[in-house]
């Protein structure tokens, strides 16, 4: 979840998405939800129940503050250690990792994101170096990603129709 102060206009769109959504998988993962902000040491993990997810959302260092800005790579970068290296402690038993669906909710306006470029950059380095931990493609969808654009930033509009649809396509972007 992006807590940018960008975001701050969009807080309760985000919180009723995240709400649906939480609603949508509920009991999926049976060992609860993740929930992560882009700033801030708020967080929920192998979280059930979507009253305790939401409730986070509602915590004052979890909201969107005047003077924050998104760094949307450093984030995103400790969610893939965590996944490599519960890839890397599996070992030959690779096909007991548990899948993973990452949904960032964001305005991607990402004011402390120098390299905007850079997020897609992480995403394939990310899953290069997970191919090369199981010794093979990424084809079963064992990891997914969804950005959901709130607001109506063009730029980003592009930067997200770009990670969705050519992010694969572009062997050139390491």
């Amino acid at each position: 979840m992006d807590n940018a102060e960008s975001m701050k206009e969009h807080w309760a769109q985000a919180k009723y998405l995240l709400e649906t959504l939480l609603m949508k998988v509920e009991g999926i993962d049976e060992d609860g939800v993740d929930l992560a902000f882009t700033q801030g040491s708020v967080s929920a993990t192998n979280t059930k129940g979507i009253t305790k997810v939401m409730d986070k959302m509602d915590e004052p260092e979890a909201m969107p503050m005047a003077g924050v800005y998104t760094d949307m790579i450093a984030p995103l970068q400790d969610i893939f250690d965590d996944y490599t290296l519960e890839a890397q402690r599996k070992g030959r038993h690779i096909q007991r990792l548990k899948k993973m669906t990452i949904i960032i909710l964001t305005d991607g306006i990402w004011l402390n994101t120098p390299d905007k470029d850079g997020v897609g950059r992480s995403i394939v380095g990310f899953v290069r170096k997970l191919e090369g931990i199981i010794g093979r493609r990424l084809t079963d969808r064992s990891v997914s990603f969804e950005f959901i654009q709130f607001g109506k930033d063009p730029s980003t509009t592009s930067r997200f129709a770009y990670l969705d649809d050519k992010l694969s396509d572009d062997n050139d972007i390491l």
